[in-house]
């Protein structure tokens, strides 16, 4: 039964996998296809990501190239390689056989897993990361053995190296072990009087490496201080706390990425969906499953709840609170679904109850993988489209921190003028024209007071034609004066 269901989560992952790269995936190859020097002491200390999925996939790049199909490769790879392990981590705390294939099920048709699957970026690194660590935590409570004890770094190191806030998870382990320590449940009777060392080791390891890394940190976080303070509306797209940021999170682990223009369709969707699926994951709380089992169980439950919690208060400070940067949680969701229904009386009940969430997520996934809307960024159609319209090689105007994507597929065709500082921004650095277009994506954000337009205007230039391709809009200007 296993492999008909991976086999399923690589067919789900490959459709549609070579739709144009957006933004923070064109970022992210050309980072990656940095020297790893420059990488370092240029790059990374103004970005706020780990290192680690930048050099993989430097590494990748050497060998198989920066095409679509290619730099995503790794994330298919890792989400059906997540699936895998979820299979394992389920035999560790004993879930039932119908149960498991039912959470398998749901974690590979799940939208929101097939999204990241196809993206060029660590959040399939980083979910790999924790469900790793969290194998090899219950590994190490059958058998406190140095290997179990050293791959569970490794776990650690994976994981807190891909995405940050992975490290939202370790004081849930941390107190695991002193529940561990009460609890001689868990641990064989031989066991009971080893020494913690083991236990301890890993969050010793993961301790000296952020040691050394806490520099690149410290500038990490200044840039991003002056990101936030330079572009205020950057602070809302990056993690400020509001209520509809709060509600995105328990509504896109189940709907995924997908919208509806209709916002009354699809506030109805997203309520009656997520009562739904979420109404499954805190009846499980109702259940009164053995004693062995409920330790873990309460640990699954903290792994899911306690890291958004976290991520909350600190936002008050830090903008981190997003969606999509807990995506890692996506798996303990599952898995909080299917010890729901685990216990719930009749076979009939679970049947029916199960159908349904599986019925949702073909759905949610088939609307997001066959129709283009919900696709990514269409940067690969608009440079296309420039590259038709703009065939006497016009200025193209871009905002520098945008311009990745566009080079990435425009391939250096076009007379590009990148802009640095749109408040800044003077007619005299363009050539002598009648026609002029400007990418205006990025431009409420880093150009909120619209001066770009405002000067093309006070210079004679009109409006004449746009479009947009997946939220990536171009416009042409003439010279009418």
């Amino acid at each position: 039964m296993l492999i008909p269901i991976l086999f399923l989560a690589l067919s789900l992952r490959l459709i549609a996998l070579n739709q144009s790269l957006w933004l923070d995936e064109a970022v992210q190859v050309w980072a990656s296809s940095l020297p790893l020097e420059q990488f370092f002491s240029q790059f990374l200390p103004g970005d706020f990501n780990p290192p680690l999925y930048y050099i993989f996939l430097h590494l990748w790049i050497k060998i198989f190239g920066i095409a679509e199909l290619a730099i995503r490769l790794p994330s298919v790879i890792l989400a059906v390689s997540s699936i895998f392990l979820m299979t394992k981590i389920m035999d560790l705390i004993q879930i039932r056989l119908k149960s498991k294939r039912l959470v398998i099920l749901l974690l590979t048709t799940s939208p929101l897993h097939i999204y990241y699957s196809q993206e060029a970026r660590p959040y399939m690194l980083a979910s790999f990361g924790v469900l790793f660590s969290f194998f090899y935590f219950l590994k190490l409570l059958q058998n406190l053995s140095w290997k179990n004890s050293f791959l569970l770094a490794i776990g650690f190191l994976i994981m807190s190296f891909s995405h940050f806030l992975t490290l939202l998870t370790i004081p849930i382990f941390m107190i695991f072990i002193i529940l561990i320590v009460k609890n001689k449940a868990f641990l064989a009777p031989s066991q009971n009087g080893r020494s913690l060392k083991r236990l301890i080791f890993p969050f010793l390891v993961l301790g000296i490496f952020y040691s050394f890394y806490l520099p690149i940190l410290k500038q990490q976080l200044a840039a991003t201080n002056v990101l936030t303070k330079n572009y205020p509306i950057w602070e809302q797209i990056i993690g400020g706390v509001d209520l509809k940021t709060i509600l995105l999170l328990p509504i896109k682990f189940v709907l995924g990425r997908i919208s509806f223009e209709n916002r009354i369709i699809y506030g109805f969707v997203a309520f009656i969906s997520t009562l739904l699926y979420w109404g499954v994951v805190f009846t499980s709380l109702t259940n009164k499953p053995c004693a062995k089992l409920s330790l873990k169980k309460f640990f699954v439950y903290c792994l899911l709840f306690v890291p958004p919690i976290i991520g909350f208060l600190i936002s008050f400070k830090m903008p981190i609170f997003s969606y999509f940067r807990f995506f890692y949680l996506l798996p303990f969701f599952y898995l909080t679904i299917g010890i729901g229904i685990e216990g719930m009386k009749t076979e009939e009940r679970r049947f029916k109850i199960g159908s349904i969430l599986i019925i949702g997520n073909l759905i949610f996934s088939g609307i997001y993988l066959f129709n283009p809307n919900f696709h990514r960024e269409n940067w690969k159609a608009m440079a296309n489209w420039l590259y038709q319209e703009n065939k006497n090689q016009k200025p193209i105007l871009i905002i520098s921190q945008i311009a990745k994507p566009f080079e990435y597929y425009d391939k250096y065709r076009s007379s590009i003028i990148l802009i640095n500082a749109p408040s800044d921004f003077n007619p005299r650095i363009l050539p002598e024209t009648t026609e002029i277009f400007l990418v205006s994506y990025g431009l409420p954000i880093f150009d909120p007071e619209d001066k770009i337009r405002t000067v093309l205007k006070d210079n004679g230039f009109r409006l004449v034609k746009g479009d947009s391709f997946n939220q990536v809009g171009v416009e042409k200007w003439q010279f009418l004066n």
